[in-house]
């Protein structure tokens, strides 16, 4: 990978065998700076050992320019003298990411005549990304994507695949703490495929904030949910009702004393005991007033509930087993929890970075 500090690589043919690189600067004062000398080779004998090059120490006045001056050949050095040079950990870093690019500059485009500029930092990938979803004529893109190597679109896909779930991961972090339901809701409508890892079948976001049921006068009442799902093979549909990862899971203790017995039971708090009947009125009054609604052409077949609440990190054991109790006996409503949730997210992440 480029150093971020170096704009434009320029590599200039010097022959028909060898071209010359940007000196790769290493080190660096007001006065001295140890500079890598690069030179492309076509290795006949070795492919893989496409690089050489020299490096060079220089000193200079504070308002001079940097420039070559007489070497020191090694040939003149007497029996028992000897020259030492260190290299700092970061610089041999450094040294090795930079002949790496070159390496790949080789095998990509060989040795070619003349003077060429290569610009890379993380602003122009963007660009470059942009300008390409850009296009407007999806048919010349799409032959283009066509023409590549299979592995290179693989590789693409993965990627892409990656940069989604890092993301998803990153805001999970960063907002574990956030009690604003409408965050959340937007995150989900925005990232839709999060919530369709919890199904098992290939569901699809369709709708947000659908509601049934009319409002009072008072612009009260009336049934609303969060989001609707649809599995894209029978077109069933799935309510999800979004609450936070702020919210309590678990209420008192209902029975026991230590909470490692077996006989300690919890009570799961409001926000569960409600969220799961909330949602299964939604899901009720849906079928009661289907005909009339927005989605009246949609299947709701003993439709799938989904509760998204809580975080299990801070219940103890007896806690976590009270929820499964409970949840695992639900027929039509899942309960899980944000950090289950964004737990699936990380594995499927890291299974791709592998």
């Amino acid at each position: 990978m480029i150093n971020r500090e170096t704009k434009k690589l320029r590599i200039q043919s010097t022959s028909k065998y060898t071209s010359t690189v940007s000196d790769l600067v290493l080190r660096k004062t007001k006065t001295t700076r140890l500079i890598f000398r690069p030179l492309i080779i076509d290795n006949e004998k070795n492919e893989e050992a496409c690089i050489k090059g020299w490096f060079i120490f220089q000193k200079k006045g504070i308002k001079d320019d940097w420039e070559d001056r007489e070497s020191f050949g090694l040939s003149r050095l007497k029996k028992g003298e000897w020259i030492k040079l260190e290299l700092k950990a970061e610089e041999i870093l450094k040294l090795f990411e930079e002949c790496s690019l070159y390496k790949q500059i080789y095998e990509k485009y060989g040795i070619t005549y003349g003077k060429r500029d290569f610009i890379i930092d993380d602003k122009n990938i963007v660009d470059i990304l942009t300008q390409i979803s850009d296009i407007s004529d999806q048919n010349l893109l799409l032959k283009a994507l066509k023409d590549l190597d299979s592995k290179v679109i693989q590789k693409l896909n993965i990627l892409v695949g990656i940069s989604q779930l890092e993301k998803a991961v990153g805001i999970w972090n960063k907002n574990k703490n956030n009690d604003k339901e409408s965050f959340w809701e937007e995150t989900f409508k925005k990232y839709s495929w999060i919530i369709s890892q919890i199904f098992a079948c290939p569901y699809v976001f369709i709708k947000d904030e659908y509601f049934f049921g009319g409002k009072k006068g008072n612009n009260r009442g009336g049934v609303h949910g969060d989001l609707v799902y649809q599995n894209i093979l029978t077109d069933n549909l799935a309510f999800v009702e979004i609450k936070t990862p702020c919210k309590e899971i678990i209420g008192g203790k209902y029975r026991g004393e230590e909470d490692k017995d077996n006989n300690t039971v919890y009570c799961l708090s409001s926000e569960i005991s409600g969220g799961v009947t909330q949602i299964l009125n939604q899901r009720n009054i849906f079928k009661q007033k289907q005909d009339s609604l927005e989605l009246s052409n949609k299947k709701s077949l003993n439709s799938k509930c989904i509760l998204i609440v809580g975080n299990t990190n801070d219940l103890t054991v007896g806690q976590k087993k009270s929820l499964d109790l409970y949840r695992n006996n639900l027929k039509d409503v899942e309960i899980i929890a944000y950090d289950e949730l964004f737990m699936r997210i990380q594995n499927l992440k890291d299974l791709l970075k592998k």
